[in-house]
This record gives C-alpha cells, structure tokens and sequence, in this order.
C-alpha cells in the first residue's frame, strides 16, 4: 500500500532574503555560492590584497646608483599575461618561473647586471639580451599597479634566437622553459666564452643526492 504524499508548506520569500542576506545557504542552493554571495567573501572574490611595502622602496629600473639590494615584491600576486594566439604554453612557463623566489630576487635586486659583462665579455649568442628582457618582464609581472600584460615583446626576442618559437601556434612548454633556463644560465655566467670542461665524478656507490648536489655545483 503507498502511503499518501506529506504536503511540504512553502516558506515565505522574506526568510530566503534573509537568509541570503546572512550567507546562509537556502534550500536546495551550493554552499559555496551563498558563501560568494555573504559579504564576508567578498574580499577574496576581488583577490589578495597587495603587500605593505616601505617607504623608501625604490623601482629597479628607475634606480640611477645601480645596487644590487634585494627589493620586496610590490604586490602579493604578479599580473596576469594576455595569450598571443596559442601562446599559453609560454604564459604558464613564465608564471612558473616569476614565483620561484630566489630567481626573482636575484632580478628583482638588479643583481643579474653584475654578471652580464665580465672582463668586458658579454654571453655569445643572447649578449644579455634575455637576462635583460626577463629583468624587464618581471619588474611588469610584479607591478601593483599592472593587472595584464601583452608579452609580445618577450615572446618576438625568443622568435629570433630560436626558429621554433616563431609565430603564434602551440609548442611545447617543457622546450620553451629549458630553451629560457639555459639562455638565463648563459647570460648570467660570470665565465664567459668558452666553458672549462670539468669531468663528472663517478658515483662510487654513493646516494644519488649526493652525486647529484657535487654535479650542480661543478656545473
């Protein structure tokens, strides 16, 4: 025998406005939307809030003294990069690379100008080139009062210095972050022109870390 249906009273509209009123989820809504909707998400609804920052910071690329102190990052997050057709393999690659700290400090701190020319010597084939676009990126990428940005610049130098990154169609991200790496690395080496050949040793039963750690560091 089926047990006849329970009428379910309607609740007034009031107590749903209310309700949404104080964030609390209605019947039948997600949670999470209500929570977007309180006013107590709307701060990250609109996002992190940039860092307190000194008085007496000063932007890299206006300092006329040239030091090389680290500077704090303007802001708790870096502007987005505008995609160049199918170029999101490059945006992704140097969002990874803008938020590995040591990296960007040593950038950021104007650091990198001190090993570009040596002895009078700049890197063979980039000349500083990328070092310098990088610098540039960076400093925009980092920028409180920048939101988005058109990497078009650095996207044209890495087409001349390599075939493959020409024109707009989709490559492969693991190529383009070895290919700016190994430019980076060559740009900032305070050996210039032709590298030392430096023998590897054998690992001798020893852990990989540590056959690993002495081949960095000899490299």
């Amino acid at each position: 025998m089926v047990a006849p249906a329970t009428l379910i009273e309607e609740q007034p509209f009031e107590e749903d406005e209310a309700a949404e009123a104080e964030g609390s989820p209605r019947e039948g809504q997600c949670p999470k939307v209500a929570r977007q909707m309180s006013g107590e998400s709307k701060t990250a609804l609109e996002g992190p809030r940039p860092m307190d920052q000194p008085s007496d910071s000063k932007d890299v690329a206006s300092s006329s003294t040239g030091s090389t102190a680290s500077l704090p990052r303007p802001t708790a997050r870096t502007a987005s990069l505008t995609n160049l057709g199918n170029t999101c393999y490059m945006n992704s690659s140097l969002q990874c690379l803008a938020h590995i700290p040591g990296l960007v400090d040593f950038f950021l701190g104007g650091k990198y100008r001190d090993t570009l020319t040596i002895n009078g010597q700049q890197s063979e084939d980039t000349h500083g080139k990328v070092a310098e676009a990088f610098a540039l990126l960076l400093r925009r990428l980092w920028d409180s009062n920048t939101h988005e940005i058109r990497p078009s610049d650095f996207k044209d130098l890495l087409a001349k210095l390599d075939s493959r990154f020409i024109g707009n169609r989709q490559h492969d991200s693991m190529e383009l972050l070895e290919f700016v790496i190994d430019a980076l690395k060559e740009d900032c080496n305070t050996v210039k022109g032709k590298k030392p050949y430096v023998e590897r040793a054998d690992a001798d039963g020893r852990p990989d870390s540590e056959v690993a750690r002495e081949a960095g560091n000899k490299y």
